[in-house]
């Protein structure tokens, strides 16, 4: 070990302290989001979304299993989603989202829960973190 520690420099150092004080925040952070709250509006539809490809339901139409009262509300112009996020249609309400990322995090939420949303996003985190170190090694 402490043939390594010379090998570093101090400036490398310094970065792989950063990034490990980096990911423990990131960890904290990730703990301590609570389940089903979303900041953009978008992140709800999409979870419902992932959601419902995980139990199987399917992509093209919103699968919304509320008793007959809720949707005789929502068809008297009280539904809770808007365009541009979701538009009525004969066959159901459709999404305006590709289904690729999607598909992938129904993967992880049927793994992993609700935690499972995250991986994606803390991957790619990770990921450009490496990448800038990467650079600033050359």
């Amino acid at each position: 070990m402490h043939g390594l520690v010379k090998k570093m420099n101090k400036g490398y150092l310094a970065v792989v302290l950063v990034l490990v004080v980096a990911l423990a925040y990131l960890a904290y952070l990730t703990s301590t989001i609570p389940n089903g709250v979303f900041y953009p509006a978008d992140g709800g539809v999409k979870y419902m979304t992932v959601k419902q490809l995980a139990e199987g339901h399917g992509f093209k139409y919103l699968y919304l299993p509320q008793p007959s009262w809720v949707q005789s509300v929502w068809h008297a112009g009280f539904f809770p989603l808007r365009a541009p996020f979701v538009y009525p249609s004969s066959g159901g309400y459709m999404y305006v989202f590709p289904p690729a990322y999607q598909i992938a995090n129904a993967f992880f939420f049927s793994w992993l829960g609700y935690p499972g949303l995250y991986v994606f996003p803390i991957l790619s985190t990770v990921l450009l973190w490496v990448f800038m170190i990467l650079l600033l090694r050359s």
